[in-house]
């Protein structure tokens, strides 16, 4: 009998096949007389038909497989997985990056699924479709007395698609970028958080001299009343710099090395 393969399973080792008489066949990868590793779904196979108590099953199945298997081509999920270890659900990874994406969760309130959510969208702005090898940790954050849990998701991202006998892509279309795009991504936060350290150095090399001299010319002149008072104000301001105005030194701490 002639079909097609509907899906195949290459780590769980089985699949389904779809036959011309409607019915759908099960079967299994020793049943496969060609190469395991060129199945793909919507190839045209040959097989013999078999009645299980479980159902139909397919047996002495033969793929017509391309001679150039470059040119098989593929289709990408439609959504966002996340692995805890290897891909599954037949997808195969076309890119398997050398960087990390991170998410973390800083202020009281937000739950895990805030940082899973922005480990994702770190992965999608570097390309990927996909994450393996996800992992999550708690910590304990701080806000004056008042502790609160912190969470932290980390994992690699990929480009992840499954081959097909009707897809959209080739293999070189789907050609390696998220690593490119890492590397320009983190050359980028390596200079801002240059330029931060310099901002920072002449905004201490001015804030702290000129609020020692202006608070001199109230010593000399004011009561000493108003001279606390000039001190205390001058203060809240450094802290406010302090706090709000100084620009950030940890850009790009979401991307690292494995």
């Amino acid at each position: 009998m002639k079909g097609i393969i509907k899906s195949f399973l290459a780590l769980q080792g089985y699949g389904y096949i779809s036959g011309d008489d409607g019915k759908n066949y099960f079967f299994r990868s020793r049943s496969v007389s060609t190469d395991h590793d060129s199945i793909i779904d919507g190839m045209p196979v040959h097989f013999e038909e078999r009645a299980t108590q479980r159902g139909y099953e397919a047996v002495n199945i033969f793929c017509e497989i391309p001679s150039n298997i470059s040119s098989i081509s593929y289709e990408l999920p439609d959504r966002f997985h996340i692995f805890r270890d290897w891909v599954k659900d037949g997808l195969e990874v076309l890119e398997e990056s050398a960087w990390e994406v991170c998410g973390r969760t800083t202020i009281s309130g937000e739950s895990p699924e805030d940082a899973k959510d922005e480990m994702i969208e770190r992965a999608k702005s570097l390309g990927a479709n996909a994450i393996i090898f996800s992992r999550y940790n708690k910590g304990v954050g701080k806000e004056g007395t008042y502790k609160y849990r912190t969470h932290h998701f980390v994992g690699v991202p990929v480009v992840a698609a499954k081959r097909s006998h009707n897809g959209q892509y080739t293999k070189e279309q789907l050609a390696p970028i998220i690593d490119a795009q890492a590397a320009q991504i983190k050359e980028h936060a390596k200079w801002r958080n240059k330029r931060a350290i310099v901002i920072r150095l002449l905004i201490y090399t001015l804030l702290f001299p000129s609020t020692a001299v202006i608070l001199g010319f109230f010593y000399a002149e004011l009561p000493l009343a108003y001279c606390i008072a000039a001190s205390i104000a001058f203060l809240g301001i450094d802290l406010a710099v302090f706090i709000w105005f100084l620009p950030s030194t940890e850009n790009g701490w979401w991307l690292r090395k494995r």
